[in-house]
């Protein structure tokens, strides 16, 4: 028996895998960006970030704060009630938007001795430090 290729499996091989997305993280960060579009508290409104132009340093720091607080332990936010994670996401994803949309303030601190250090880093190639030990 022969088995044949379905041409329309072949043609969507070709296309992004957005099914890859896993669904949950899709659910959460919409679930974010509506909080942040719809809440009466908030208001932002939707897709906001495309008229009024957003900077680096705001959106930067919002990251930072949802990190540390899901490696600190907690795992989602207080206000909010979503994963600290679908936070960053829903970040992302603004400042991929901003970006494309031409409303990015870029107003990071560039640091090409940072960015040199961090390629460069190995830790397989990392000098190992001893602690002392004590003397007996």
């Amino acid at each position: 028996m022969t088995t044949h290729e379905n041409p329309k499996r072949t043609a969507g091989m070709r296309k992004l895998p957005l099914q890859l997305i896993p669904r949950v993280a899709l659910v959460q960060e919409a679930a974010v960006v509506g909080l942040g579009a719809d809440c009466p508290a908030k208001a932002y409104g939707r897709h906001n970030w495309r008229t009024d132009p957003i900077d680096a340093e705001t959106y930067v720091g919002a990251i930072e704060r949802h990190l540390t607080l899901w490696a600190a332990g907690e795992d989602a936010d207080e206000q909010s009630g979503v994963s600290h994670l679908a936070h960053i996401r829903a970040t992302c994803a603004i400042l991929l938007d901003a970006i494309e949309a031409g409303t990015f303030l870029d107003g990071r601190l560039r640091s090409p001795e940072t960015i040199r250090i961090l390629k460069a880093y190995d830790a397989a190639t990392m000098p190992v430090v001893k602690g002392t030990q004590p003397v007996i």
